[in-house]
């Protein structure tokens, strides 16, 4: 290689592009999968000379053959004095992934941190704050967690620009926030319901006061039944003044039952915001209230999760200019609620509407179905099993349709879709005979939402397909004629 090919690399590897993986750590520990072991470090050029002495290095005998083959090394000792602080930012992340159960094992590189963050702010403008739990090797679903972590972390291309970082410790990262570049951060909180104390949302709420106005993204993703009441009357101030550059908000609760309580003391905060906000919302009898007064004229988008349309109507009322909803069905419908209207104005509006989930197939809530029928020209997506999904995609990208067809072949109960649209272009499905097939609701909610489009010109062939007469005489009660 000569000098100035050389010269030519060292510029393109440090200090924005360090290394795809870097990886530290003990393969033998349990806690790391072995599959991470399969990589190679990949270090600057510059800095091989000061890494020799500084880490004893040795193929790791616990790891498989083709990880020792390969030149994997695990580490023995170390001097951190006489390694740059760039390479000490990545030995931070690689090793706090590897041991996540044992603080111990990464206690001298903290220390490090906190000084080395705030020196080299321009590798990190996205920026994840987690809380994380004891993951016992036992459990085998926190264990796959894991796995799919640190893999993520392992192949993540630093070509592309910085990584993002998880960081364990608050201190860290409020240092770090007066160094981030504005207007490019993301910040994703993850709150555990271990670490959910008073001082740790004091702590938060003073991050967010600093950050969030700096950021493009906030996701909060809880782990458990906390108090949520305090949790969101301490974050309520820090985010009333600070959330003028958020573009997407997002609030997601894994036990699906407690997240409506910070939605609700939220929701004032998010008028005028962003162009395109997306609020995700777990089923909660705590959440979109019929008869708030308050409203969000700069959210188009809205993704919900939903259990009755009384929460679907609340969000449209409060979001005069939405045109796009993506209806998650994570729940039964709950038919002890009110069945309130959707007027004719958000019918209008509403330009794109996807329903999906896995409650979608059971039964079709009556005013969905109403939301579906009102909707002339406007396209609509119901995610029902792989056949389904496929028929939606194909309306999704094909644009006006002018004939449909859709026949079943007797000999081996194959469906097949047809469909041409105004440019004369045809596109054709063919399937196994699903597993809906036999779901008369599924077929009731398909064939009203294409006889509802209005674009729907071509015939259904009903020598072919074998409509169930339950549905036939269904569709023929809302007046849909086959």
């Amino acid at each position: 290689m000569d000098k100035d090919s050389f010269q030519q690399r060292e510029e393109l590897v440090a200090p924005r592009s360090i290394p795809r993986a870097f990886q530290i750590g003990r393969m033998s520990t349990p806690s790391l999968p072995n599959d991470v072991g399969s990589r190679m470090w990949y270090v600057p050029w510059r800095w091989l000379n000061e890494i020799q002495p500084g880490l004893t290095m040795r193929p790791d005998s616990s790891v498989s053959s083709d990880c020792a083959r390969d030149g994997a090394f695990t580490l023995a000792r170390s001097s951190e004095h006489e390694l740059p602080d760039e390479l000490w930012c990545l030995i931070f992340v690689a090793a706090w992934w590897a041991f996540p159960t044992a603080a111990l094992h990464i206690s001298h590189v903290c220390s490090r941190w906190r000084r080395v963050a705030v020196q080299t702010p321009v590798l990190w403008s996205s920026l994840r704050l987690v809380s994380r739990v004891q993951v016992p090797s036992r459990m085998p679903i926190a264990r796959r967690q894991l796995i799919n972590e640190v893999s993520r972390w392992i192949s993540e291309d630093y070509d592309k620009g910085p990584a993002p970082i998880s960081l364990s410790s608050l201190s860290a990262f409020e240092t770090l926030i007066g160094r981030t570049k504005r207007g490019e951060a993301e910040l994703n909180l993850h709150i555990s319901v271990l670490y959910a104390s008073v001082g740790f949302i004091t702590r938060v709420r003073r991050l967010l006061e600093t950050y969030a106005s700096r950021c493009h993204k906030l996701s909060i993703l809880y782990d458990g039944p906390l108090d949520l009441l305090n949790l969101g009357l301490h974050l309520h101030g820090a985010l009333a003044s600070a959330l003028s550059r958020l573009q997407t908000l997002s609030l997601t609760d894994r036990g699906g039952e407690h997240v409506g309580v910070l939605v609700a003391d939220l929701h004032r905060l998010l008028a005028g915001f962003a162009r395109n906000l997306v609020v995700c919302k777990t089923p909660s009898t705590h959440s979109w209230s019929v008869a708030s007064p308050l409203q969000y004229p700069g959210i188009r988008q809205l993704d919900l999760h939903i259990r009755n349309t009384s929460e679907l109507c609340a969000a449209l009322a409060a979001c005069p200019q939405v045109d796009t909803i993506y209806i998650r069905l994570t729940a039964p419908f709950d038919y002890s609620s009110p069945r309130p209207h959707i007027t004719p104005d958000q019918r209008n509006r509403l330009q794109s509407v996807r329903i999906s989930g896995p409650f979608v197939n059971k039964r079709c809530d009556p005013l969905l179905r109403d939301l579906v029928l009102s909707m002339p020209r406007r396209f609509f997506n119901l995610n029902c099993g792989r056949f389904w999904t496929g028929t939606a995609a194909l309306f999704e990208t094909f644009g006006e349709i002018t004939e449909f067809l859709h026949t079943t072949n007797d000999a081996d109960r194959s469906h097949t879709v047809r469909a041409t649209n105004v440019r004369g272009e045809v596109r054709v499905i063919t399937t196994p005979e699903p597993r809906l097939y036999r779901d008369w609701e599924a077929w009731v909610t398909f064939y009203s939402c294409l006889l509802a489009t209005e674009t729907l010109i071509g015939p259904f062939d009903g020598k072919t397909v074998s409509i169930p007469k339950c549905v036939k005489q269904y569709l023929l009660d809302l007046g849909l004629h086959m």
